[in-house]
């Protein structure tokens, strides 16, 4: 790739280069099996490639979890730790907990305090609505995190 064609795609190539370390720096790290200590590890390196996409990326998993997401995607990642000692197809493991959240989140029982956004309460009913708003930010706040995710 010439000179030119950085100048004309700089994200791009910062983009790829961030991701060509986050690959290398994940694959050092020594899984343990436990789909939160080691995910919490991949997070920590995303946040740390000083790439803002990546960044984001570590903020999405944060509402993931949020959002009640995480016991699903966990059990299917720990179903793949059992049967191959590694996380081979754990983005399978991840869409395919995103789809039953999807299918099952209409037969919850809707019983005390939930956290939800305004596309999954979609359709349902509550005694009591509270809406909370704010620009651009987080009503979230995550240990070791200066600020709220962008």
């Amino acid at each position: 790739m010439g000179d030119q064609d950085t100048r004309k795609h700089p994200v791009k190539v910062k983009l790829v280069t961030a991701i060509d370390a986050l690959l290398k720096s994940v694959a050092e790290i020594e899984h343990i099996g436990n789909p939160q200590r080691d995910w919490t590890r991949v997070k920590r390196e995303l946040r740390s490639s000083g790439d803002t996409t990546l960044s984001s990326v570590a903020s999405a998993i944060d509402y993931l979890v949020a959002f009640n997401r995480g016991q699903r995607i966990g059990a299917n990642l720990s179903e793949l730790w059992l049967t191959y000692g590694a996380y081979l197809g754990a983005r399978g493991a991840l869409d395919s907990a995103l789809a039953q959240e999807q299918i099952l989140s209409g037969a919850d029982q809707l019983q005390g305090i939930h956290v939800m956004n305004m596309h999954k309460c979609k359709g349902k009913e509550f005694d009591g609505v509270v809406l909370y708003r704010a620009q651009h930010r987080s009503p979230f706040v995550w240990a070791g995190r200066s600020r709220a995710p962008p």
